[in-house]
């Protein structure tokens, strides 16, 4: 009986002390602050190096968000804060809301950038290298054309990553693991291609630049199996064939095919060459 009106004690004592720390002023949200990460997660102190925002729109963005100050630091829904603040502002990712006690969050953003641009009822849909909308252009500007891709129901700072969309929306990343990223991409692909090769089976295939002009074509067969590894095995293949143009063993006229064995092919006028990387 002890041992068991010890442990109701403590659990009334438990309640109570939560029940003072929740309603205690001391943790009530005051204090709201935003801060910006470049790419190697370095806080950017210098707010002249943004993009696309100023310091003047640091006090909308977090009012966007919705938060409620006042209220207890321990009861803040971070995920819902998320959503508000990324919905409502197309070019910001939010890594995390971080609570500094006793009354303080900081948010913590990096900055979205165009990267393709799909074409749309009305021009193109401008989205990063996560397939996130972040505005309409009537003109392409200096992104990849993506083809191919439906975002007829799309909107400004909605995802675009149905279907079979959800596996475009991984390129980027591949690309980046094969050491390309937005700005590479954007120098090297004049065009990408989702194309249905049957019922069940996607092709991505790219038109790419070779000294401002047409450069070989790159097609990734069945692109929901192993994205990835087909990515950095032909671009490992589209690098050497590439250095390899100006000798004379290549065309910018032929194409580089990946299956699904992972074998690399260059083809052109009828003949073919397995191009084998380390990769």
């Amino acid at each position: 009986m002890k041992t068991r009106r010890r442990i109701i004690l403590i659990v009334v004592l438990l309640v109570i002390v939560t029940l003072i720390i929740v309603t205690s002023t001391v943790f009530s949200l005051k204090n709201i602050e935003i801060v910006f990460y470049d790419i190697n997660d370095v806080p950017i102190t210098d707010n002249t190096k943004l993009n696309h925002f100023t310091q003047d729109d640091f006090e909308s963005i977090i009012d966007s968000g919705e938060f409620k100050k006042g209220s207890t630091v321990f009861l803040i829904n971070k995920q819902k804060h998320i959503e508000k603040l990324e919905a409502n502002n197309p070019y910001i990712k939010i890594i995390n809301i971080e609570i500094k006690f006793p009354n303080k969050i900081v948010i913590k953003a990096v900055e979205r950038e165009d990267m393709y641009a799909i074409p749309s009822n009305n021009g193109y849909a401008i989205c990063d290298d996560e397939m996130k909308v972040l505005r309409f252009s009537e003109t392409v500007d200096d992104n990849v054309l993506l083809e191919g891709v439906d975002v007829s129901s799309a909107s400004e700072g909605s995802f675009v990553n149905n279907g079979i969309n959800g596996i475009v929306a991984t390129l980027g990343d591949c690309l980046y693991s094969a050491g390309i990223d937005r700005l590479i991409a954007r120098e090297k692909f004049s065009k990408i291609s989702l194309v249905k090769a049957d019922s069940q089976k996607y092709n991505l295939m790219f038109n790419t630049i070779y000294n401002d002009s047409k450069g070989v074509t790159i097609t990734i067969e069945n692109i929901s199996n192993v994205l990835e590894a087909k990515v950095l095995k032909v671009i490992n293949a589209f690098n050497y064939v590439n250095d390899n143009l100006e000798t004379g063993k290549y065309s910018c006229d032929g194409e580089l095919v990946i299956s699904d064995n992972l074998q690399c092919w260059y083809v052109n006028e009828g003949e073919e060459e397995e191009i084998k990387t380390d990769s």
